[in-house]
């Protein structure tokens, strides 16, 4: 099939990249404009899009065929935002309060402590279009020793659609909280693959439509609870979920073969600055799953899926050069997610299993034989946003590494349900 495309580079912001490097395989290099474009005539489809990060960074998109793929680069400009601010009135002072954005473009979410009758509050927010809107809401809790939900106490929503344009500041957006009448139990049940182990498992509150996404709120937070059936504490409430993440880890016997983050509060709507104080810690990681169900519910199941296994170059292979098959085992319903660290860092994203080590001479970049690499197979799954390639590029979404960031950093997924699952790590040598 021959198409002619015109694409779109954003960064994790949304906002467009310009004169940034790009190439379709086969096809010649070429620089984004000042609206993060790019255009190639007769292209031979399934194509190969190479978008270049910085000196040494590459990604890499396998096996598009739409005519305007949205490209989500790992880059940061300037990201589209905006403030609200407001009161929350009838809040109780020692109880905690969630306020949460929820919408189709927009990210905000803070945790704070209540005031006397009247809380203020102002939340930045990472709009993923120029404009929208969505719908705010806040809920109040008392919480016990370990800073778990016990109680919730206040529960309540702006009346409307909240409309917030880039650059904007939106005040005077109040909410008034009305009594909980009860809050109740729910028992979290984890079901594991072979040799793994629950590391940590939390626990937020989303509000209205769970398909949509939003910075939830925690209640609920424990490393190493010794068991895979956890009790925690709901609300309650018709027309809101509840929301259980598992980081699963290997089992104490098994060697190192991934990183991941500690877990963390409630992060702020600005991932970057949170994840350069909150430094890696190196842990035998697996995966991380989260799942929500109506919080008047009794029960809340996470299955996690077998990890990917690589499959080849086996590991130590020293014969690796450009065009070197690389597979591995894993969900064909996940996007694929292949990170190759060494002088050269590139990210693969593809639907298929299987991805070739890219080309890079029209960027003036090379492999040198003898240099070591390392590389590593990850499979994403976000429900109703990413579940293969055309989707992701479709637009609307969000960039692989502002995802990376919520679910692997901070345990705080921004969509309904789904996993990340990471291989265990192999090396090669180039030829």
């Amino acid at each position: 099939m021959i198409v002619d495309v015109s694409g779109v580079v954003l960064d994790f912001g949304s906002a467009p990249e310009s004169n940034v490097e790009v190439i379709i395989v086969g096809q010649s290099l070429t620089t984004t404009d000042a609206e993060g474009r790019f255009n190639y005539s007769n292209v031979i489809a399934p194509y190969t899009v190479i978008v270049r990060n910085s000196a040494s960074s590459f990604y890499v998109y396998e096996g598009l065929t739409k005519t305007n793929p949205v490209i989500p680069a790992d880059l940061f400009t300037s990201s589209l935002g905006a403030s609200v601010s407001g009161t929350i009135n009838n809040t109780t002072s020692g109880r905690t309060l969630g306020i949460s954005m929820v919408a189709d473009a927009v990210l905000g979410g803070i945790t704070t402590s209540s005031q006397d009758s009247h809380t203020n509050y102002s939340l930045s927010t990472v709009l993923l279009t120029p404009s929208t809107s969505g719908r705010l809401y806040a809920l109040e809790w008392t919480k016990d020793a370990n800073n778990n939900a016990v109680d919730f106490t206040g529960y309540g929503s702006y009346p409307g659609e909240v409309y917030l344009a880039t650059g904007g500041s939106f005040a005077g957006l109040d909410i008034n909280l009305e009594a909980v009448s009860t809050s109740k139990d729910m028992v979290v049940s984890v079901d594991l693959p072979s040799n793994a182990v629950l590391d940590t498992l939390s626990a937020n509150v989303r509000f209205d439509a769970p398909n949509e996404t939003a910075l939830s709120p925690f209640t609920f937070l424990v490393h190493n609870p010794g068991t895979n059936n956890v009790t925690i504490r709901s609300p309650g409430l018709s027309g809101v979920y509840m929301q259980a993440t598992a980081l699963v880890t290997e089992a104490p016997s098994a060697s190192v073969s991934g990183v991941a983050k500690a877990p963390l509060t409630p992060l702020s709507a600005n991932p970057a600055s949170e994840a350069a104080v909150h430094p890696a810690i190196a842990v035998p990681y697996i995966g991380t799953i989260w799942n929500s169900v109506p919080a008047t519910a009794s029960t809340l199941s996470l299955s996690l899926p077998e990890r990917p296994e690589l499959t080849g170059p086996g590991e130590g292979a020293s014969d690796v050069t450009a065009g070197t098959s690389f597979t591995w085992s894993g969900n064909p319903e996940a996007l694929n997610l292949v990170e190759i660290t060494g002088p050269q860092r590139i990210t693969i994203i593809t639907s298929k299993n299987s991805a070739q080590l890219p080309d890079l001479s029209a960027f003036g970049a090379s492999y040198t034989s003898g240099d070591s690499y390392t590389w590593i197979a990850k499979q994403l799954h976000m429900s109703g946003y990413c579940e293969n390639i055309e989707q992701y590029t479709s637009g609307g979404m969000i960039s692989p590494w502002l995802m990376l960031v919520y679910v692997q950093n901070s345990l705080l997924p921004i969509n309904a349900e789904g996993y990340l699952m990471a291989s265990p790590k192999r090396s090669f040598t180039i030829r």
